[in-house]
Formats: structure tokens, sequence, C-alpha cells
């Protein structure tokens, strides 16, 4: 087995990315939906969560493993240095390292926008994400705390950073 791969997901993605999302709609309560969406509806969720945050596919040996991605928790400007996660992982691939090397290089991404806050609401029990989180090696530049049901990721700046949010956009944007 080759190493993974990450990559900026795109909308040519959204049949291989939506097979992996089904089983979480279909057989559990992670995801909150109850309908598995169309791949054009698929796809115009990447665009647009892609236009602004990081939306990421890890590929190993070409096939797609998992992919994670970032987007707005809450629509109030108070917001606008905060992010929710989330991170999607194919069947038979837990435990392996997908979910947190995505999860690792997405945070990395964040941190470069300038994002303060990052939150994994994670429906309990489900330790496989709860492992993965204190697993992951970004842990050490981000304080976990434990909600009934989130995991809130604080950043442990270096330096202050003060940018706009047009400006982190800018950056994803010109960074692709």
């Amino acid at each position: 087995m080759s190493k993974f791969v990450i990559r900026k997901a795109t909308e040519n993605d959204a049949e291989s990315l939506l097979k992996i999302y089904e089983p979480y709609i279909t057989n559990t309560t992670i995801t909150f939906e109850y309908d598995v969406p169309t791949a054009e509806a698929f796809a115009d969720r990447i665009r647009e969560t892609a236009a602004a945050f990081p939306y990421l596919v890890c590929e190993q040996d070409g096939m797609i493993m998992g992919y994670a991605y970032a987007h707005r928790i809450r629509e109030r400007a108070a917001y606008d240095w905060d992010a929710e996660l989330s991170i999607y992982l194919a069947q038979g691939t837990h435990g392996h390292g997908v979910g947190t090397t995505v999860l690792a290089c997405l945070i990395d991404l964040l941190e470069l926008q300038g994002l303060r806050h990052l939150y994994s609401c994670v429906t309990l029990p489900n330790e496989k994400s709860i492992r993965m989180q204190r697993s992951s090696p970004a842990r050490s530049r981000w304080r976990i705390t434990n909600g009934r049901r989130s995991n809130v990721l604080r950043h442990r700046p270096s330096q202050e950073r003060c940018c706009s949010r047009s400006h982190r956009s800018r950056y994803w944007q010109g960074n692709r």
C-alpha cells in the first residue's frame, strides 16, 4: 500500500463521496439527514463549501478512502473565526490513519486561514471519532474540550493573527 494523497475535492468527486456518505445517512444518526441527496445536490454542496473553506479528499492507491471539510458553524459575524469540521470515511477504513491524516491537513489549512475555534460535533456514543480526534497530530496546537455532544478545538496561537473574512476567503481561493 502506498501513502495517503490529500487533495482538494472537486464537483467531479460528488458520486464517489456520496457513496461514502450514504451509509452514514441510511444506517446511523450521525448526519442528522433523513434522505440521501442526489449527486447533483452533493456536487453543489462541494462547490459552495469549497468557495470559502477547505474540502479535502484522502486517496490511497487511486481510491478515495475518506473526505473532510470545514464550514461556517453560525451566520453571525461573531462566528467569522469559527468553523465546524466534518469527516467521513469509507466503510472498512476506520483505524488505519485515514481520518487522523485528513483531519491534520484540514486543521493546518484552517490555521493558515486564521480560524480560531473549530467545532467537531460528534453524535455520542461514537468512540471511533473521539479516538481519531484524540490521536490527531494537531492536538498539540489545539485543546479539545469535551461537551455532551461535541468537541471544541480551541486554537493555541503562537502569535495573534488579524485578518478579515474576505482575506481568509481570498487566501483559500488563491491557494487551491
